[in-house]
């Protein structure tokens, strides 16, 4: 049973869960709002939103947390990262610590470890190895 309003606008609910995690993680309330807040840690933050999402069917699923940013994005309408439940949005996803290979595609690949200078990109062993024996 889900008890999100399927009609409402990608933007519209980003913009609402952004406002609601502002509200428990650092006590900002709209105008004309006054009551005592959580403040609760962007983990913690992250925790709650996930219940309301996965058990109660209260929030779409789609929404996640950004890792760097902090901010609530539609998974759904842009490209993102996600490892080890930690999530980055497009505009952060040069922080995320692992990327995609850039010759096949597929093979995920630590950063620190597998950027080339001479090809401007993340390449995994299995594609080195390859371009190595074909410069041979």
């Amino acid at each position: 049973m889900k008890l999100y309003d399927e009609n409402i606008e990608s933007k519209v609910w980003e913009e609402k869960l952004n406002e609601f995690l502002e509200y428990i993680v650092k006590g900002s309330f709209p105008v004309g709002i006054e009551c005592s807040s959580p403040k609760v840690s962007y983990k913690m933050a992250q925790s709650i939103i996930w219940f309301l999402q996965e058990v109660t069917g209260i929030i779409p699923c789609e929404y996640e947390l950004c890792a760097e940013c902090k901010m609530i994005y539609d998974s759904g309408d842009m490209y993102y990262y996600e490892k080890n439940g930690s999530h980055y949005c497009s505009h952060c996803i040069d922080y995320a610590p692992i990327a995609l290979c850039g010759v096949c595609g597929y093979e995920e690949v630590y950063k620190r470890r597998s950027y080339s200078n001479k090809h401007e990109m993340y390449i995994c062993k299995e594609c080195n190895k390859k371009m190595r024996a074909k410069n041979k």
